[in-house]
C-alpha cells in the first residue's frame, strides 16, 4: 500500500519484559496519510535486544519473521487463527477512532493568522536610546519569523527575540525587541512570515496609529482612551489606556495607566482633531469615571 507525506504515531508500548539483561518488547505503531481506512496501516514490531526479529502488518494481514526464531515466531502466530483476525481487526478498532480524533482536533486545525502589535518601550540600557517592541499573538502553528525592516533593508543587529511562548489553548506569542538610534524621515516595521499567511505581514511603526484607536474595545466596563497633552517643541502625543486590576479605585492615579504606543510627529491639526473627538465621546457617555468639563 503506497503511503505519501505519512504521518506516523505510536499508539502504544506494552510488554516489556527482560531475557538475560536484554530487553525484550513489542511497537505497536498506526501510520496514516488521512483518516480513510485504505491510507492507514497497523504494524506490530517485535524486539530483542534492540533487534527486531518478527512483526505483524495490516497491509499483508500476517506475520513476517526477520531472523530465523522470528520466522518461527511468524509461521507459528499465523497459524492461529483467531489470534490473527484480532490483529487483523486491530486496524479498524483501535488506529481507526484514534486517527479520527487526531485529525478532529489537531491535524485538521487550520493556521491562525498572528495578531501584530508594534509599541515603545524603554530600551535594557544598551547602546541606543530608543527600542521597540514587535508583539505576535495567537497564531498557529508554532513556527513562525519575526525581522526589522528598517528604511527597506532587513536588521540584523541589535535585535533579541523571545523563544515561542506557548499560551496553553495551541496558541503561541513572540515578542521581537529592536535597539535603536531615531533618524529623521525613517521608516521601520516589523515583518511577521508564518504558515498562514500568504505573503509577509508588516507593520510600520507609526503608521498603524490613527483616528480608529477611537473605536477599540472597551475591557472590564473600564476604558477611555484619550490624547495626553500637547507637546507643542516635539510635537508628539502619547496614547495612554486606564490599566485596572479592581473595579474599585482611583482612575485619577497615574498608576491606572500606562502608555501604549507614540506616534511619529503628528501634526498639530490632527492632534487638535483628536483631542476635540475625545472630549466629546468622554462627555457624551455617563462618565462614570469622573472626568470633570473644563470651563
Amino acid at each position: 500500500m503506497p503511503i505519501n507525506n505519512i504521518v506516523p504515531i505510536c499508539m502504544k508500548s506494552r510488554g516489556t519484559v527482560f531475557f538475560y539483561g536484554f530487553r525484550h518488547y513489542h511497537l505497536d505503531r498506526c501510520v496514516f496519510n488521512s483518516s480513510d481506512l485504505n491510507d492507514i496501516e497497523y504494524s506490530r514490531s517485535v524486539y530483542y535486544n534492540k533487534v527486531e526479529y518478527f512483526r505483524f502488518s495490516s497491509s499483508l494481514g500476517k506475520f513476517v519473521g526477520y531472523t530465523e526464531y522470528g520466522v518461527m515466531q511468524a509461521n507459528y502466530w499465523n497459524r492461529q487463527t483467531s489470534y490473527l483476525a484480532g490483529m487483523r481487526a486491530t486496524k479498524v478498532r483501535y488506529c481507526k477512532p484514534t486517527i479520527d480524533v487526531d485529525y478532529q482536533h489537531v491535524l485538521t486545525k487550520s493556521g491562525e493568522l498572528p495578531y501584530v502589535r508594534l509599541d515603545s518601550t524603554a530600551p535594557f540600557g544598551g547602546k541606543h536610546p530608543a527600542m521597540l517592541v514587535c508583539s505576535v499573538y495567537d497564531f498557529y502553528p508554532k513556527q513562525i519569523r519575526v525581522s526589522w525592516i528598517r528604511d527597506g533593508k532587513e536588521v540584523t543587529s541589535d535585535v533579541t527575540s523571545t523563544d515561542e511562548l506557548a499560551d496553553g489553548d495551541w496558541y503561541y506569542q513572540i515578542h521581537s525587541y529592536l535597539e535603536y538610534t531615531p533618524r529623521s524621515g525613517e521608516k521601520i516595521s516589523c515583518m511577521v512570515e508564518h504558515a498562514s499567511l500568504r505573503e509577509p505581514l508588516i507593520t510600520q511603526w507609526g503608521k498603524y496609529l490613527s483616528l480608529n484607536i477611537l473605536n477599540l474595545p472597551v475591557r472590564n466596563s473600564a476604558l477611555c482612551f484619550f490624547v495626553h497633552g500637547a507637546l507643542p517643541d516635539s510635537m508628539l502625543s502619547v496614547v495612554l489606556v486606564p490599566v485596572i486590576k479592581d473595579k474599585v479605585g482611583k482612575l485619577n492615579s497615574s498608576d491606572n495607566y500606562r502608555p501604549i504606543a507614540l506616534a511619529s510627529v503628528m501634526s498639530k491639526m490632527l492632534e487638535t482633531v483628536l483631542l476635540c473627538r475625545l472630549e466629546r465621546y468622554v462627555l457624551s457617555t455617563d462618565n462614570q469615571f469622573g472626568f470633570k468639563r473644563k470651563h
